[in-house]
C-alpha cells in the first residue's frame, strides 16, 4: 500500500507513522539478509570452487528470500511484465552481481582433465615425464655402479 492510499485511510498524521515503521522494518530486514548473504558467501568461498559434471546446471546467483522477492517484484510495473523478468536479462544481472559479490555464484571447475589444456601444459607435461625418466635412469645406474663394486671387493662372491 503506498503513502498516499494510507494517508486517505487513516489520516496524515497516523499514515506518517505507519510509514515510518515500514521504512525502519524495511531497513532491518535489509541488514539481516545482507548478513545472510555475506555468512554465505563466506562459506561458498571457504569451500572452494565446486566440480561440474556435465549434466549439472550452475546457479546464476545465491540470494537472500528478501532480495530475490525484491528483484522478482522490481519489473511488476511495467507493462506487460508478470515479475522476475530481470533473471533473464544477463546485462542487468551481470551489473547486480558486480554490485552485490556477496550475491554471485560459486566458483566453477569441471572434472574433465582436458578442460583446461593448452599447447604449453602438453610441453610442461612431457619435460616431466622426461625430468622423471632422467631421475630413473641415474638411480638405476648408481645402483647397479653399487652392484658391481660390491661385487669386485666382496671375497665371498666369485663370479
Amino acid at each position: 500500500m503506498g503513502f498516499a492510499r494510507l494517508a486517505r485511510k487513516y489520516g496524515l498524521a497516523r499514515a506518517r507513522v505507519i510509514w515510518q515503521q515500514y521504512q525502519e522494518k524495511l531497513l532491518r530486514d535489509h541488514k539481516r539478509a545482507s548478513a545472510q548473504e555475506m555468512r554465505a558467501a563466506a562459506l561458498r568461498h571457504k569451500s572452494g570452487p565446486a566440480i561440474l559434471l556435465n549434466d549439472d546446471i550452475r546457479p546464476m546467483g545465491h540470494f537472500s528470500p528478501l532480495t530475490y522477492k525484491e528483484l522478482h517484484r522490481s519489473t511488476l510495473g511495467q507493462r506487460g511484465c508478470t515479475g522476475g523478468e530481470v533473471f533473464d536479462d544477463d546485462e542487468y544481472m551481470r551489473d547486480f552481481l558486480k554490485r552485490h559479490p556477496e550475491c554471485a555464484p560459486r566458483k566453477y571447475v569441471t572434472g574433465d582433465i582436458r578442460s583446461g589444456y593448452t599447447a604449453a601444459l602438453g610441453r610442461a607435461a612431457l619435460w616431466g615425464k622426461m625430468e622423471r625418466a632422467m631421475q630413473h635412469m641415474q638411480a638405476s645406474q648408481r645402483i647397479q655402479s653399487a652392484a658391481e663394486e660390491g661385487r669386485s671387493h666382496s671375497p665371498l662372491i666369485t663370479t
